[in-house]
């Protein structure tokens, strides 16, 4: 997604980045395809073992769905402040995956890591 700003490692190195921000439809498509692939994957090899698995889960797709919408629509940020508190904050969405994830268990495809 970045415009070539991204190093490879620390010191003097090549910076590299698609530049896909530069196109909201582009960035749409390919983040699109990536979290609908990851998600993919996510449902074939688990399976929810209760209520929280179920419905947690899609209450975090939904909520990750809405947050992205917002990122590309919304207005930008009034402060810089803003950014870091949200970035702080992000570690609320870890944690609810960590807590849906320990309400799902892997199907026989992801036992066999297919």
């Amino acid at each position: 997604m970045h415009r070539p700003d991204l190093p490879l490692f620390p010191g003097n190195s090549p910076k590299v980045g698609l530049g896909l921000w530069n196109s909201l439809i582009g960035s749409i498509i390919v983040e699109g395809v990536v979290f609908a692939v990851g998600l993919s994957l996510y449902l074939r090899t688990t399976r929810a073992i209760d209520k929280i698995g179920q419905i947690g889960f899609w209450a975090l797709i939904s909520f990750l769905v809405f947050i992205q919408v917002g990122n590309y629509f919304g207005p930008p940020p009034a402060q810089v402040s803003d950014i870091a508190w949200v970035g702080q904050l992000q570690w609320i969405l870890v944690l609810w995956g960590y807590w849906v994830d320990k309400h799902r268990e892997p199907t026989m495809q992801g036992q066999l890591g297919l």
